[in-house]
């Protein structure tokens, strides 16, 4: 009986936690396309992410989340990228404190109105971490993804990028935890978060550029780097 008490006390703590914020923190970089046909992109992007939720069980303070991913993009055309992403995210809220785990994603851009320095486009990002940790004797698996879009526009000058726009974030998944011989699972289920993102990238040389970023939502606020080669 006891064991199951605190099988289940942790449950609904962690699914509190997790329907009000994200597991990961991942740059988006511009919202439009930025590969010319069949020319590929290797980079390493890092994010990290922070913030203060009210939760079901009570408030939690600190949440902090640090991903780092390679990024492989290549252009499908001018105007469409597609990229992947695979690396290591960790996780630390109350009780909660995950070393890395492995991540991985896609994300796909497309450009949708170029003019001489400004350009419009769209940005769709998937990200899948699997944080873990041992909770009072109880180990807890978290298998989760979120899904971040935005629009906006993307404006050149002099090898500088500045960009950004209104962003799309969601999280869906499950939580897993077990002790003894027992276990037990919920769903992750949160209300899409409406939320704003901006960016500047420089180049650093012709094919290479640094980028940094900054992401927003009511509940949690990110901040992310890139640096990109272009072949």
């Amino acid at each position: 009986m006891g064991r199951k008490i605190v099988l289940t006390g942790v449950l609904c703590a962690m699914v509190g936690m997790l329907c009000s914020t994200a597991v990961a923190a991942a740059p988006m970089g511009p919202p439009t396309a930025g590969l010319k046909t069949g020319q590929f992109r290797v980079g390493v992007d890092y994010g990290y992410m922070e913030g203060d939720i009210d939760t079901k069980v009570g408030e939690v303070d600190g949440f902090e989340s640090n991903t780092i991913l390679a990024n492989l993009g290549y252009g499908i055309t001018d105007e469409i990228d597609i990229y992947g992403l695979i690396g290591a995210s960790d996780g630390d809220v109350d009780e909660f404190d995950s070393s890395y785990e492995p991540a991985y994603g896609f994300g796909v851009k497309a450009t949708l109105a170029r003019d001489e320095n400004v350009s419009w486009g769209v940005v769709y990002q998937m990200l899948w971490v699997n944080p873990k940790d041992d909770i009072s004797g109880v180990d807890v698996e978290i298998d989760a993804y979120d899904i971040k879009a935005a629009v906006g526009p993307s404006y050149n000058a002099n090898g500088l990028k500045l960009y950004g726009g209104p962003m799309l974030y969601y999280i869906d998944g499950e939580i897993e935890a077990s002790i003894g011989g027992l276990s037990g699972d919920a769903d992750i289920d949160q209300d899409v978060q409406i939320g704003v993102y901006a960016g500047l990238a420089i180049d650093l040389a012709e094919n290479m550029s640094l980028m940094g970023e900054y992401q927003y939502t009511h509940d949690v606020e990110t901040i992310g780097a890139s640096l990109y080669w272009k072949f």
